[in-house]
């Protein structure tokens, strides 16, 4: 089959892998499915994840020369060309990654023309390699893991780049991806897998393009897809949960109950019904499929979560996870099991829950975001978590994430201890239960799972005060000083987990939700040496907004009187990167000494110093911006990087905010010269070497001066006219072009709209006839004007100010 041709699909026929992956064709993974998980996930029968065995039974059946089936693919296609996967995502994902490591592999080898020019095909379609770099395999879940795809295919599995993380094109936004993380570690198991032969590899990359056979299901339409994929998920069977369970269970009843009496059937299907009731009431507005069997099959899951919780052993290793764990985590569940010779039993246990439930709605209680965001944290219902699918919330289609239910399980089986009784409710004890497990999940995110669980033992015993309960609590593996801390200040200040928010604690959560805290206070209350008053509560927050969580130029170029904090940001085809306090990650990583791989454990503990006393100086001053200020009369403190130049360039930053404005203190370190260049932006270059921002130091303040004296003129930079444009516009405009350490050269570039030039053509081209050339593009024209390659900043000026007065002269 030819790259171009590209067959049907149709239901109930059988197609190999390169069928799949063909003609026009991309595989898209939809908004409804879950995250890729497969390389984390591991195999209960046999060690190693569900990847690693994977990848070996395909190596055994290749090498044995079986036909393997893959089972069947239920899709729909929408738009055309565009098969959107509702099962099946982690195996197709997989062989896709599998096919793009084994390319990597044997890319080099001669003899293997034909089989890499299918792979290639199958990776990325040659339309696509000279239009808009889409792959084959497209996820929907997320943007950024739609970019991580292009950027792996182009980069990693097709380019030149020797790392699939560690390299220019991998932006540290992709490590919050979970299936972008997941498929980083797929990418290391697949090639730790693969043989040290690349005959044997390119054996089994034939077989996995051709010998691989699947059954096609076609489903028609998203809503049939949908429905398929939560049953798939769920039940295993094609059946709805009303077609499935409702019947089921109330037969059982019925099967139980005098055969004349049927109130108490009649009693238990209203209940059911009451449950569905209770979403479809609050369905989202613009949910035009909304399926509310799938909300109460949630409900059902936490139900079973809470329940069976604490009748079997926790344990902090995925292979000993309880039952309840395992359906935290997304497993199958038979929600008969809570209560198996009482149905009725049942069925009241859930109604307490969804009692609960709406109690949560009817009060307005809302979960607190991860993060403060414009001075404000931002909190969301239960309703915004469950209904969101557009990304703002991690967690599966219809299905919260473990962290979520982390944060709202406890505060639920609170409530529905106490349902019947409402007056034992006490609402400011929910909005701590809520807030402390939202600290424990800023500690322990990594293992949500386990602490889920605790944290819903701990509710499920809660007889006496909240405060007590956590004080007592003995879990040697979760640090919680910053908790206690707070719970004893608290209790000072005569305040238990039933009084109201005072205002001390409200000031206390908002320093917390800020990203360079992330709910460890323990540093805060240091500072302020445990003086928990508004006053110095307040004062902290407000200096950690102005500096830590918000770095400006003033607060860059004052802590350089402390510490130099450099932190590698990535390499480039010129040298490594170095960047200084470009956003809050850098201080809550160094205040928590969490992922600062960047130096050694000394520097790390230096700067970790720096920063607590520079904390330290700011609270006991009485204005951070002047303080802020004072610290510019001080001397830069400049750790020895073996480099003269590099202090150097310390001290400027230091002593010239035109450093940090124009660059946001990036520097460019050559590999080899251990000279230094400042970047006018993140990266130093694209996957070609070109666009390249790299500017020598004494360009950089050839281009200030200049800057200062063209005044409000839009000076531009870069090697492509086209990222300069302005539609439509009759302007003139200084191009800076810098490669390398070369002096460059500037120009102006003049330019108007078809119409205008027609009329303004022959003039334009009698008074800058010298050295000119005449580039059309689309929709305008440029005259190019070469100005000099002088230093001197004064002459250019003149003649680009010269140069506006012709033209307005010519305009008018």
């Amino acid at each position: 089959m030819e790259s171009n041709e590209s067959i049907k699909l149709e239901s109930g026929n059988s197609y190999c892998i390169y069928e799949l992956f063909s003609g026009k064709r991309k595989v898209v993974i939809p908004d409804m499915q879950r995250d890729y998980c497969w390389a984390r996930t591991m195999d209960n029968q046999r060690e190693n994840s569900l990847v690693t065995n994977y990848i070996r039974d395909l190596q055994r059946l290749s090498i044995e020369k079986k036909e393997s089936r893959m089972g069947l693919i239920y899709a729909y296609e929408m738009p055309p060309s565009h098969i959107q996967l509702c099962d099946g995502q982690q195996r197709v994902t997989t062989l896709f990654l599998l096919i793009g490591v084994i390319v990597k592999r044997i890319s080099n080898q001669s003899g293997h023309e034909e089989l890499l020019k299918e792979a290639n095909d199958v990776l990325i379609s040659e339309l696509e390699r000279h239009d808009d770099h889409e792959p084959r395999l497209q996820y929907a879940i997320r943007e950024s893991t739609l970019s991580y795809l292009r950027d792996l295919v182009l980069n990693y599995f097709l380019g030149n780049s020797r790392s699939s993380k560690d390299s220019e094109w991998y932006f540290r936004s992709y490590d919050e991806d979970p299936t972008i993380q997941n498929m980083v570690e797929a990418i290391n198991q697949i090639d730790n897998c693969l043989s040290t032969d690349n005959e044997e590899n390119a054996q089994l990359l034939h077989y996995v393009m051709h010998r691989i056979s699947f059954l096609y299901i076609d489903m028609e339409t998203r809503r049939y897809g949908e429905e398929q994929f939560v049953v798939i998920n769920t039940t295993g069977k094609p059946l709805t949960i009303s077609e499935h369970l409702k019947p089921l269970l109330l037969g059982k009843i019925k099967d139980d109950i005098d055969q004349t009496d049927n109130s108490v059937l009649r009693k238990y299907s209203d209940m059911w019904e009451s449950w569905e009731q209770l979403f479809w009431k609050h369905r989202p507005k613009d949910e035009n499929n909304f399926v509310v069997d799938d909300y109460v099959h949630e409900m059902l899951r936490w139900v079973y979560i809470c329940e069976k919780v604490d009748k079997e052993p926790l344990s902090s290793d995925p292979d000993k996870y309880s039952n309840a764990q395992r359906v935290l985590q997304g497993g199958a569940f038979d929600i008969r099991k809570i209560l198996p010779s009482s149905i009725p039993g049942l069925f009241d246990i859930v109604d307490f829950y969804k009692e609960s439930i709406e109690y949560l709605i009817d009060n307005n209680i809302s979960i607190d975001s991860s993060l403060k965001k414009d001075n404000c944290i931002e909190r969301y219902s239960l309703l915004d978590i469950m209904y969101s699918d557009r990304g703002i919330h991690e967690h599966a289609y219809y299905r919260l994430s473990t962290r979520h239910c982390a944060l709202l399980l406890p505060a639920l089986k609170y409530i529905k201890q106490r349902i019947r009784t409402p007056e034992l409710i006490n609402i400011n004890t929910i909005k701590r239960i809520l807030h402390f497990c939202w600290i424990i999940m800023q500690y322990r995110n990594d293992q949500a799972n386990y602490y889920t669980g605790l944290l819903l033992s701990l509710t499920s015993n809660l007889t006496g005060d909240l405060f007590e309960t956590v004080l007592e609590k003995k879990w040697d593996s979760l640090t919680t000083t910053g908790i206690k801390r707070i719970i004893q200040l608290l209790k000072g200040l005569g305040i238990n987990a039933e009084s109201a928010i005072s205002d001390e604690e409200k000031s206390l959560f908002d320093i917390e939700h800020l990203n360079c805290v992330r709910g460890r206070i323990d540093f805060v209350l240091d500072t302020i040496d445990n003086d928990i008053c508004i006053t110095n509560v307040s004062k902290m927050n407000k200096i950690l907004a102005q500096t830590f969580e918000a770095p400006d130029t003033l607060f860059r170029r004052a802590l350089l009187s402390y510490t130099d904090y450099s932190t590698p940001s990535g390499g480039s085809w010129k040298g490594w990167r170095y960047g200084f306090a470009v956003g809050s990650n850098y201080f809550y990583e160094m205040i928590q000494k969490t992922g600062c791989w960047y130096h050694s454990i000394e520097k790390n503990e230096e700067r970790h110093r720096a920063l607590l006393l520079f904390l330290k100086d700011a609270f006991n001053s009485d204005s951070t911006q002047d303080f802020l200020r004072s610290r510019l009369d001080c001397s830069p403190v400049v750790f020895d990087e073996d480099s003269d130049q590099w202090k150097a360039m310390i001290g400027r930053l230091y002593s010239h905010e035109h450093w940090f404005d124009d660059s946001l203190g990036y520097f460019l370190w050559n590999w080899d010269e251990k000279a230094g260049y400042m970047l006018r932006s993140y990266k130093a270059t694209d996957q070609y070497g070109s666009y390249s921002r790299i500017i020598p130091e004494s360009q950089f303040i050839k281009l200030h001066e200049l800057r200062q004296l063209l005044g409000n003129w839009n000076l531009r930079e870069g090697y492509s006219l086209e990222n300069t444009l302005i539609q439509g516009k009759l302007m003139i405009l200084a191009e800076y072009k810098s490669i390398d350490e070369s002096l460059g050269t500037l120009h102006s570039y003049v330019w108007a709209d078809n119409e205008t030039w027609g009329i303004y053509k022959e003039s334009l081209l009698k008074e800058f006839s010298n050295n000119i050339w005449v580039d059309s593009k689309e929709d305008c024209t440029f005259i190019h004007l070469p100005l000099c390659t002088k230093d001197d900043c004064s002459y250019i000026v003149d003649i680009l100010k010269s140069a506006e007065y012709k033209l307005k002269t010519i305009i008018q």
